[in-house]
């Protein structure tokens, strides 16, 4: 049983929806800074200098991960996983739970089940 944390909706999950199909999930991989710094050109409203600094301070620490889905070059979907501590209530994350965070879908590509797919990543 997996616990998850999730802050945009402030929700907390025993078990996440059995409706997520795995072995539909989209093409992704473990992103990197360089990944989110590709970003500005294509999105520059929302991966900008604060945006960037905010990822920075999470991104190679033990126990985070962000994971993005790509159509070519272009990020339209990313999400960051922690097991270690759960940044909304500021305290350590018990074991078999993860927190959430730091949700981000492309604009145009709302509504087509993006935050879906990259909370089943996160699940894997």
């Amino acid at each position: 049983m997996l616990g998850i944390t999730y802050i945009k909706y402030l929700a907390y999950f025993k078990e996440l929806p059995e409706t997520i199909d795995t072995d539909t999930l989209v093409q992704y991989h473990k992103m990197t800074m360089d990944d989110f710094r590709k970003q500005m050109k294509f999105d520059g409203k929302w991966f900008n200098n604060r945006k960037l600094k905010q990822i920075e301070r999470f991104i190679d620490q033990p126990g985070y991960s962000y994971y993005g889905i790509y159509d070519g070059d272009n990020l339209i979907c990313y999400g960051a996983i922690s097991t270690n501590h759960d940044n909304f209530i500021n305290r350590k994350m018990d074991p078999n739970t993860a927190y959430l965070f730091d949700d981000y879908t492309n604009p145009y590509h709302r509504g087509e089940g993006l935050h879906r797919k990259i909370i089943a990543i996160r699940r894997v």
